[in-house]
Order: structure tokens, then sequence, then C-alpha cells
């Protein structure tokens, strides 16, 4: 491992994360921070290389691993309060531990730096569809969707969102245009006879 050089270090764990070493990438990046202290995209890194690896893990290790995630990207952003990827990737991260509310706030930021983020938007409607906030979920979902209108994802959830909120017809609606984009997505399959079911009644 090269020595006192955090900019080597960064090359390092950056290139280690990509081959899915996070454990190594983890130890190259604490050691160029060491070093570094305000090496935002190191920060960054690490966070992104805890939150990976908590993707192979389960349990009390996934768990402490996504604490470390979020701990990273708040320090990213402290250094750099509009560094959208943080912003956006802390709210990822939130969401995963259950924190909804924080999640939502947390791409609420990343959505207003950079208002072309649609994922920003779509994960946000997932975290809001948690809270039981439908119609701010529906709005976001419709947003995701004025940013990229092929995304059939964001159809079916709009969809669920219609459907709780007692709007089987345009909740088929989407689930319809959902399929019509992906015709193998069986959720929106399942979901749109449901919604004539409930058309039915």
């Amino acid at each position: 491992m090269p020595q006192e050089n955090p900019k080597h270090l960064y090359g390092l764990g950056f290139a280690l994360a990509q081959a899915e070493q996070h454990q190594h990438a983890v130890k190259a990046l604490k050691a160029a921070v060491r070093i570094r202290p305000d090496y935002a995209e190191a920060y960054y890194s690490l966070g992104a290389s805890f939150y990976q690896w908590s993707e192979q893990e389960e349990g009390k290790e996934k768990k402490q691993h996504l604490l470390l995630a979020e701990r990273s990207f708040k320090i990213v952003l402290r250094l750099n309060p509009n560094h959208v990827a943080a912003s956006y990737n802390l709210g990822t991260t939130l969401h995963r531990m259950g924190k909804f509310s924080l999640s939502v706030d947390s791409l609420l930021l990343a959505a207003s730096l950079d208002p072309s983020h649609e994922d920003a938007y779509f994960n946000m409607g997932a975290s809001l569809w948690q809270m039981g906030r439908m119609m701010d979920a529906s709005s976001a979902y419709r947003q995701t969707l004025q940013l990229n209108p092929v995304k059939a994802d964001a159809y079916y959830s709009d969809g669920l969102c219609l459907g709780a909120m007692g709007h089987p017809e345009q909740a088929q609606q989407r689930f319809s245009a959902a399929l019509k984009l992906d015709p193998q997505h069986v959720d929106a399959l399942f979901n749109l006879g449901i919604s004539h079911a409930q058309m039915r009644r």
C-alpha cells in the first residue's frame, strides 16, 4: 500500500471498491482521510464502500456498515454542503436503515442541488410511501416521470400510491403504462389484476 500519499491511497481504495474488494478499499480510504481529514472525495468513496459492503451482509454487520456509510456521507456534506452525490447516497442509506423522514430531507437536498436528479425523486417517493404519505409519494413519482417518461418502475410505484388512495382506475392506467414499457414487470401485472377486481366491486 502506498505510504503517506492520500491521493494514491484514494486511487487505490477507489480501484479496490470497483473490484468489490470492500474490506481492502475501506482500509486504503481510511488511511487517506487519516492523513488528510478534509479529503471529501475519499470520505465519499469510503461511504460508498461501506454501503456496497452492507449489500453483501445481513444482520448486525449490515447495520454497522450502514451506520458507517451514514457517518461518512455526513462528513462529506460538512466539508462540501453542495455535494449532490453525497446527499443522494445519504438519503438512500437512511432509507435502508428505516430512517424515512431523514431520508426524505437528504433526498430533497439532492433534488434542490440538481433538479434533474430523477433517482432522488424516485427514492424520495419510496421513503414517503413508507411514511404513509401517499399523495406526496405520488407527487415524487410524477416528478420522476417528468424527468424520465420511460421509467416503468415510477409508473408502477405511482400506481401503488393511487390504489392506496382509493383511485383504482387511475392506478390501472399507471400499471398498464408500466407494462407497456416493461411487459415482464410481474408486480405491475399482479397489481393491474387487483385494480380490475376493485373496479368490479
